[in-house]
């Protein structure tokens, strides 16, 4: 468990860097930059509850399909490059100022 908690507090720090540099970047360098956080986002997601899911020990066999596995860290991604387009505000129309 002290590893997942690691895993997860460097991936938090490394997302928050990189979803600054995205926030202050321009055009497709913001795209890059959000894509790249999303990577390290869901790959340390992925990895924090991997890890302290292997420190579980049922009491049943177990065992683990790559395919899904695999989607499943895909999914993370990118979740959380949907959550860094929303929060950037290139995931859908901002609100215009009326001018009167």
């Amino acid at each position: 468990m002290l590893i997942a908690a690691v895993i997860c507090g460097s991936g938090s720090w490394a997302m928050v860097r990189l979803f600054l540099r995205a926030a202050t970047a321009r055009s497709m360098e913001k795209v890059a930059w959000i894509m790249l956080a999303a990577f390290v986002t869901g790959a340390s997601i992925w990895c924090t509850h991997f890890v302290a899911m292997l420190g579980y020990e049922p009491r049943l066999p177990i065992s683990f399909d790559p395919v899904l596995t695999i989607v499943s860290l895909l999914i993370a991604m990118a979740g959380s490059a949907l959550g860094f387009l929303a929060a950037t505000g290139r995931g859908g129309a901002a609100p215009r100022r009326r001018e009167e």
